[in-house]
């Protein structure tokens, strides 16, 4: 873990956990990895959305 990372506890419904298991593996990329790709995009795709409140 690098100076710029933090660590941090999530909790997630199991089902939910699983899913995004899965869809890392097939995405070869461990599951921090997956979350952190899909937030970075989820948070680029509202950034750019001058409609929200």
């Amino acid at each position: 873990m690098t100076d710029e990372e933090v660590r941090m506890t999530l909790r997630l419904p199991r089902e939910l956990r699983d899913r995004l298991r899965a869809h890392a593996q097939r995405e070869r990329r461990s599951l921090n990895s997956e979350l952190v790709y899909m937030l970075e995009a989820a948070l680029a795709a509202v950034e750019g959305d001058d409609q929200s409140p």
